[in-house]
C-alpha cells in the first residue's frame, strides 16, 4: 500500500502526503511498509504482467488519490503506469 502510494503522488493522482500517512498507520499496527530485499524488483514488475490489470503490453494498477479513495474512477479503476516509475519506486 506504500509502494502504490508512492506511485500515486508521483503520477499527481494522490494527494501529497498519502503515502506518509499509510506508512505511519501500518508501522504502528506492526505491519511491513517496505518491498522485501530478498524479493528482486525485476521479479515483481515481471509478475505484474501477469496480473488481471495487465492490458496490451501496460501494467494497470489500483492507486489510491487519498486515504479511503481511489484514482482512476473514469478509467474503470485502473491507471497505466510506466515500469520506470515501479522500479524506481520499489528501489
Amino acid at each position: 500500500m506504500v509502494l502504490e502510494a508512492r506511485i500515486a503522488e508521483r503520477l499527481g493522482v494522490a494527494e501529497s502526503g498519502t503515502a506518509a500517512r499509510i506508512e505511519g498507520v501500518l508501522r504502528q499496527a506492526g505491519l511491513p511498509v517496505s518491498r522485501p530485499r530478498e524479493l528482486p524488483v525485476d521479479s515483481v514488475v515481471d509478475a505484474t504482467r501477469l496480473d488481471k490489470k495487465a492490458r496490451g503490453g501496460r501494467v494497470e494498477y489500483a492507486l489510491p488519490s487519498r486515504i479511503g479513495a481511489m484514482a482512476g474512477e473514469e478509467s474503470g479503476w485502473a491507471l497505466p503506469v510506466d515500469d520506470q516509475l515501479v522500479h524506481e519506486v520499489l528501489a
